[in-house]
């Protein structure tokens, strides 16, 4: 399940440490299944962030 593919059938309007997803919910249910298996995974939220680090991102808090 690609990550671009869940994204561009769910809309997000996240702001001030909130998370916001709308969509239907076969969407919301395959975007759950997916940050489900990351935030559950230590190695995998370091890996994203190893990776994100890694081409450039800055991370702003």
């Amino acid at each position: 399940m690609p990550w671009p593919d869940i994204a561009e059938q769910v809309d997000f309007d996240s702001e001030a440490g909130m998370f916001c997803a709308v969509g239907s919910s076969s969407d919301l249910a395959r975007l759950k299944m997916a940050v489900e298996s990351v935030i559950t995974s230590p190695e995998a939220v370091r890996d994203i962030i190893a990776r994100a680090e890694a081409s450039g991102f800055e991370f702003d808090d």
